[in-house]
């Protein structure tokens, strides 16, 4: 990941199975299959033309996943906040993603759990995600407008992902978490404030999980992954502080530093969780 680690140790995410995995390069995209399971990752540059190196990425992943179903994208937007030509890229990068589901007709209420987070201006456009044989099942927080609905106050495109996903096929038994911030309805909400951003934060997660209750899905918050992205090293004390307070019952997850999309927001939180049975 390209982000500098503020706190907690550099981690590897290990996904395991025990079918027989399969590596390869399939154009611009590394993959990992297994039986009915795809990682795949795409990397290209991307300090100019944000729109049409993001179509390009999708496009990759979306021939690369076939017939599978996305269950949770992870983006990394170079200078995700900069200008190119007169537009802020993460905008254009919203307009490249728009226009990739279209082309590969997948439906943006079907859209899977997603993060997009800044990262520096000389890093590469990091797209990677997981793919099963099942869909999964949106969850939307009834609190917040669902992101694909946002006005056009956020540009032309709006982002498309779910606010969280109960995983399809292989990943039936898991909780994906969708980058999470101080958002309710489609505003932003306590600007320069990181304390109370944080504290809404925690409730948007907190009312995602209800709501996956709701639909018979047990999410346990001890059992939840998380990682914490911020905008300013400086409220590093400020959000430690936070997260052993109102998320007790977790260990302390790694924070790295990240621009958020939009520029009054200066912490953002995503992960996963294994179901209870």
């Amino acid at each position: 990941m390209p982000q500098p680690v503020l706190a907690g140790s550099p981690r590897l995410e290990v996904w395991r199975t025990s079918k027989r995995v399969r590596y390869a390069r399939e154009g611009d995209v590394l993959t990992a299959r297994a039986d009915g399971i795809l990682l795949a990752m795409a990397m290209i540059p991307a300090n100019q033309a944000i729109l049409a190196r993001t179509e390009d990425v999708y496009g990759a992943l979306f021939r690369a996943k076939g017939s599978l179903h996305w269950q949770r994208l992870h983006n990394y937007i170079p200078a995700i906040l900069g200008a190119e030509d007169g537009n802020e890229r993460y905008r254009l990068f919203n307009a490249g993603r728009q226009a990739a589901f279209a082309a590969a007709l997948h439906p943006v209420e079907a859209a899977p759990a997603a993060c997009g987070l800044g990262a520096p201006a000389t890093s590469p456009l990091l797209v990677y995600g997981l793919a099963t044989a099942e869909p999964g099942r949106p969850i939307e927080n009834p609190d917040q407008v669902s992101a694909y609905r946002y006005p056009p106050r956020y540009g032309s495109a709006p982002p498309i992902f779910a606010r969280a996903t109960h995983g399809g096929g292989a990943a039936a038994r898991l909780f994906f978490l969708s980058g999470t911030a101080a958002i309710l309805g489609h505003e932003s909400l306590h600007p320069g404030d990181v304390a109370a951003q944080l504290e809404t934060t925690i409730a948007n997660i907190r009312k995602l999980i209800e709501a996956a209750a709701a639909q018979g899905d047990r999410v346990r918050a001890e059992k939840l992954r998380l990682r914490v992205y911020l905008k300013h090293e400086a409220d590093l004390p400020e959000i430690q502080a936070g997260l052993a307070r109102l998320l007790p019952e977790i260990e302390p997850p790694p924070i790295l530093a990240a621009d958020i999309c939009r520029p009054e927001l200066l912490v953002e939180i995503e992960g996963h969780a294994a179901l209870t049975r």
